[in-house]
């Protein structure tokens, strides 16, 4: 199938949108999270359930970015004809670590060593440099603590490491990666359940890339499916290929929307629920693309997301001010007013360092690839 990158930026920009969204709904208390006075700080905004529920659940949308990531590195090491693991590291390496290790020093530069919700100790030495290392999803007080919503970059990293090696394994035994996934989702629910009837599960758990990796192999083999894919044979009046466009957004509005209404962890964990459901919403997209998901404003939401969520943490507290100004009851157009601030403000800033820090590195690491590969 030929591939198709607007879909996916598309998809970026709803995965920020998300992200985004579940921060603002949190309010005061997300935006104390990456200072001491995080022990002090509550919710303060006030929201009917079904309004709460979705904003929690928001967050799903970084699962959503890890489903894209495993499909765009399919497209694109399927689409060359040879694979050198030094590019590929070279490449992966260049595209996440400027603007994070930026994020490192920002963050070191405002907050120093003092205590947060993910540090309420303050963080050390070795957690800096476990997370320079990008391993620090392994780490039970670094996992999320020098730089807010790191967990996910760690875990971005980790399937980077992995990704090579699933390849070969779906590519050699469709079946056996198919089973590998499955694998990885039973022992993903069963950690889940094991530990909830012992002890507490905690945020360490959640994000930890043993709960995440179904996530990432899920979106692999949907990659692997689409990429596959001859479009062609789709041309007959199929019921489900006849009415693609209305089932990936009933899907996807069903994920965002009324999922969160379910308390459905004991039988699979909402952001495994979420992902399947996603994915068969993403099949749909690419056989037959809506308008909302190829849109120019999307896509190029998409295109700067990257910054736009490390952004947005630093930007939480000024527009929460913004937003109490303007609004002064804080229940659903509060809300709105500060979301809308906050995606505004760090979209606009992400602009900018799209192009001053992510581009001219991407360039960089291409031109690095390009030259020794001409060796």
């Amino acid at each position: 199938m030929k591939t198709n990158y607007y879909q996916l930026d598309g998809l970026r920009g709803i995965a920020i949108l998300m992200t985004i969204f579940t921060h603002a709904s949190f309010g005061m208390m997300g935006v104390l999270s990456i200072t001491p006075l995080f022990q002090q700080s509550k919710n303060e905004i006030i929201l009917p359930d079904y309004i709460r529920h979705i904003g929690d659940q928001s967050g799903h949308g970084v699962q959503l970015f890890f489903i894209i990531s495993a499909i765009s590195l399919v497209f694109s090491l399927s689409s060359n004809t040879s694979f050198h693991l030094k590019h590929y590291l070279t490449k992966r390496f260049f595209r996440i670590a400027p603007a994070f290790y930026i994020g490192i020093i920002y963050y070191l530069a405002i907050l120093g060593f003092k205590s947060r919700q993910f540090a309420p100790n303050g963080i050390s030495a070795s957690d800096i440099l476990v997370t320079l290392s990008f391993f620090h999803i392994w780490s039970s007080k670094a996992y999320n603590a020098v730089v807010p919503g790191g967990w996910s970059i760690s875990n971005e990293v980790m399937f980077y490491v992995l990704l090579p090696t699933m390849l070969c394994i779906i590519k050699k035994s469709r079946i056996s990666f198919i089973l590998l996934t499955i694998v990885s989702y039973a022992y993903a629910q069963l950690n889940y359940i094991w530990i909830s009837n012992n002890a507490q599960w905690s945020a360490f758990q959640y994000f930890n890339f043993t709960n995440q990796l179904p996530v990432f192999m899920t979106g692999l083999l949907l990659g692997h499916t689409l990429f596959n894919l001859n479009i062609t044979k789709f041309k007959s009046p199929f019921i489900l290929i006849k009415y693609s466009k209305s089932l990936s957004i009933i899907f996807i509005l069903f994920a965002i929307l009324a999922l969160p209404q379910f308390n459905i962890d004991r039988t699979l964990q909402s952001h495994l629920a979420f992902t399947i459901i996603a994915c068969l919403s993403i099949y749909f997209i690419f056989i037959n693309p809506s308008i909302l998901f190829t849109n120019k404003i999307l896509v190029h939401i998409g295109k700067v997301s990257f910054s736009i969520y490390l952004a947005h943490f630093s930007l939480m507290r000024i527009c929460h001010q913004l937003a109490s100004i303007l609004i002064h009851t804080h229940g659903i157009t509060f809300l709105l007013a500060y979301f809308l601030l906050l995606f505004t403000l760090s979209y606009l800033i992400a602009i900018v360092t799209y192009r001053i820090i992510e581009l001219p590195f991407i360039k960089f690491s291409q031109k690095i690839t390009s030259s020794t590969a001409a060796q």
